[in-house]
């Protein structure tokens, strides 16, 4: 609307505006006030984002390093050179720091109820080179597999076992003894076969004070005698080396043979089979001490000394001069050494993991072991996170690397090379 020229004579001329187009000339000062409140409010917070920012960043940096050094998974911890840092193992008793060889005790029954509380009454110890009218030697107090039932001195063969563990381990006073072997058999309930193997040498005496060291000497004696150390003369002499090696240390520490055990004689009760009674052990040695064994002493059948020292081992890169095997004989050693054939060669075509391949039936063979779905713990994380990759392993084309990170796999390198 055009604005209306006014005459008068009193009046300077002046243009007058109609009430809607006062209104137009008012809209752009307050679009004008609306934008500059609107840039006020941006620049304000703006400003305190950026602070907020800046003061979060300060805090994230603190909150991080907090977790670094507290409980953040050790496994997630990178070194600079990309290595795995894990924080300062916590052991239950300091004195397991000073364990530098593993003794493993490979279980192969679970401890009937009502055999050990008949045994409690007895109060038997052993006293004898055999194990005659004992509770625990009759085949009636262990849960036996059925291939196992068929021979009477089953359980005799198992104490033998139990009782040379605990010998080798009297007379090193750097050893950890380990009972390995799980809750294996579901008619015996959740007990393992390790636990079945503590509570036995409990109860026969093996694992207190002895009164006499003639009664040491006597049963080294038994377990020298009964034991096998293969078809060579090496690998005798390597035994007979290391049982010097302890005695010295026995001798510059002032121990004795008969010193109580026990604190050093603990379980492994997840194992299935004796790959993972090998490995286990291993991981297992790691939990409580804190670092890897120097030595490992294997007490076992002999007809499965080839199993171990050629196989499990070798799946492991674990160094053989490092490695002993202490062989007892089995109930019928020819039947045993046919069925071992059969696992043997399974064994070698997947390259020693049993889980493979044609050795897929020993695979399922754990999970039959395995009725109170235990699994296998912590294993390679909490417990010995440097094995986290071997745990589970099937071999296959990556097997070298997974070896190569081995804590091991320097001296296995360093025997090799000497061998050469």
């Amino acid at each position: 609307m055009l604005p209306l020229f006014v005459s008068s004579h009193s009046q300077s001329p002046r243009f007058s505006f109609s009430g809607h187009a006062r209104r137009r000339v008012q809209a752009p000062a307050l679009l004008w006030l609306l934008l500059l409140l609107g840039l006020f409010v941006l620049f304000t917070l703006m400003n305190s984002v950026s602070f907020s920012l800046a003061s979060h960043s300060r805090l994230f940096d603190v909150r991080r390093e907090d977790v670094k050094n507290t409980w953040w998974p050790s496994a997630l911890q990178r070194g600079a050179a990309g290595q795995t840092t894990t924080q300062p193992t916590i052991v239950a008793d300091e004195r397991l720091r000073d364990m530098r060889t593993l003794v493993m005790v490979a279980g192969h029954a679970v401890l009937k109820v009502e055999a050990l509380t008949k045994q409690v009454k007895e109060r038997a110890t052993v006293t004898q080179r055999d194990f005659a009218n004992l509770t625990l030697s009759k085949n009636d107090a262990w849960a036996l597999e059925p291939h196992q039932a068929k021979y009477n001195d089953q359980a005799v063969s198992m104490l033998r076992h139990i009782r040379a563990g605990t010998t080798v381990a009297r007379n090193d006073p750097n050893a950890l003894l380990l009972f390995s072997g799980g809750a294996t058999r579901a008619n015996a309930g959740p007990l393992s076969e390790a636990s079945s193997y503590i509570i036995a040498s409990m109860l026969l005496g093996l694992l207190s004070p002895y009164k006499s060291e003639k009664r040491v000497q006597s049963l080294r004696a038994v377990v020298k005698a009964e034991a096998r150390f293969g078809s060579t003369s090496e690998e005798e002499r390597r035994y007979r080396a290391y049982e010097a090696r302890a005695a010295g240390r026995a001798q510059r520490e002032g121990y004795e043979a008969t010193d109580d055990i026990s604190w050093r004689a603990l379980d492994e009760s997840f194992a299935r089979d004796s790959y993972e009674n090998f490995v286990f052990s291993l991981c297992r040695f790691r939990e409580l001490t804190g670092k890897y064994p120097e030595e490992v002493v294997v007490v076992g059948y002999e007809f499965k000394r080839r199993r171990f020292v050629d196989l499990h081992r070798a799946a492991t890169g674990y160094p053989p001069f490092q490695m002993h095997y202490v062989g007892l004989p089995a109930p019928d050693e020819i039947a045993a050494a046919e069925g071992e054939a059969l696992v043997v060669k399974a064994l070698k075509e997947s390259g020693g993991y049993g889980c493979d391949g044609p050795s897929a039936q020993l695979q399922a063979k754990r999970a039959r072991r395995d009725p109170f779905h235990h699994g296998v713990g912590d294993y390679g994380s909490g417990g010995c996170p440097e094995m986290r990759d071997l745990i589970g392993f099937c071999g296959g084309m990556t097997a070298k690397s997974v070896l190569e990170k081995m804590p091991w796999a320097a001296r296995t390198q360093k025997e090799s090379a000497d061998i050469v």
